[in-house]
C-alpha cells in the first residue's frame, strides 16, 4: 500500500470511524464487530430505515453493493478507498504527501467532483471537475503549504454555502468546519516533518 494513502486514509478514518480508531489495534485490523465496542472500533452501525444500509470504516453497503461491508477487515476497506477515491482522485500522482492528505479527506468527505473542483480552484486552473495533466502539473509545482490553505478556505466557504441553501444542515456546520480545521493542520504538519 502507497505511505502516502496510509497516512491519509489512517487520518481520514479519525473521522469516518471516531476518534478512537486504532490502526494497530488487532481487533480493528480484523473488523472484529458483535459488540459495542467492537463496533465502535471500525465504526459499524447498521439502523434500521438508514438508505445507506450498513456501514463499517465509514464504507456504506448502498454505496457499495459489490462489497460484504459487514466481513469487511481494515485491510479490505484500504482496498475499497484506494479504488473508489484514492486512484481515481489522482492523488496517488501528486508529488506532495501533505496536499494529498487533505485532498483526499476533501475527496472522501465532499466527493470526487467536489473535492477535484476545490482543487482545481486553488490550483488556479480550469475548474471542470476533471483532474487531468494540467491540474496535475499545476498541483505539483504549487506550494504545499499555500495549496493546502487555499484548499482549506474554500472548503470551509463550501460548508457555509451548503448551509446558506439549506439551513436545516446548519447542526452539521461545526463538525464539518472541526474536521476541516484539524485536516488543515494534520496536512501542514506533514510538510514540517518531511
Amino acid at each position: 500500500m502507497d505511505q502516502n494513502l496510509t497516512t491519509a486514509l489512517n487520518h481520514c478514518l479519525l473521522y469516518e470511524v471516531g476518534p478512537w480508531f486504532d490502526p494497530n489495534d488487532p481487533d480493528t485490523i480484523a473488523g472484529n464487530i458483535g459488540t459495542p465496542q467492537l463496533n465502535r472500533k471500525c465504526g459499524y452501525v447498521d439502523i434500521d430505515g438508514d438508505s445507506g444500509g450498513c456501514t463499517k470504516y465509514g464504507i456504506a453497503q448502498a454505496d457499495n453493493p459489490s462489497v460484504n461491508v459487514p466481513a469487511l477487515t481494515l485491510a479490505g476497506a484500504e482496498q475499497v478507498y484506494q479504488n473508489s477515491y484514492w486512484i481515481p482522485s489522482k492523488a496517488n500522482q501528486m508529488s506532495s504527501g501533505a496536499v494529498t492528505a487533505f485532498y483526499f479527506d476533501m475527496c472522501v468527505n465532499n466527493g470526487l467532483g467536489r473535492g477535484a473542483k476545490i482543487l482545481q480552484q486553488a490550483a488556479g486552473v480550469t475548474v471542470d471537475g476533471n483532474v487531468g495533466p494540467g491540474t496535475l502539473a499545476a498541483v505539483n509545482a504549487a506550494d504545499p503549504a499555500t495549496l493546502i490553505n487555499s484548499m482549506s478556505t474554500l472548503r470551509a466557504e463550501r460548508y457555509n454555502v451548503i448551509v446558506q441553501n439549506d439551513p436545516s444542515q446548519a447542526k452539521f456546520l461545526d463538525g464539518w468546519l472541526r474536521r476541516n480545521s484539524e485536516v488543515t493542520t494534520f496536512a501542514l504538519s506533514l510538510i514540517s516533518a518531511s
